[in-house]
């Protein structure tokens, strides 16, 4: 999904989706993850970025090791 300032987003049912797949699992857990588009913002003119990143990043801060 594209937002107005051209950069990718990954929208509610995304967010709410990955909240859910994270939930009860714990901290020592091994994740991976994989992006078309990066999950900051590498060049917000080309689109290289996603907007609402931060939402899904602070998600996961948690199995940071």
């Amino acid at each position: 999904m594209w937002s107005s300032s051209r950069l990718g987003q990954l929208g509610e049912t995304q967010l709410a989706w990955l909240a859910d797949d994270l939930k009860g699992r714990t901290a020592s857990t091994p994740i991976v993850v994989m992006a078309h588009i990066p999950l900051w913002t590498v060049s917000e003119q080309w689109g290289w970025g996603t907007s609402d990143a931060e939402q899904a990043l602070s998600m996961m801060k948690r199995f940071a090791q």
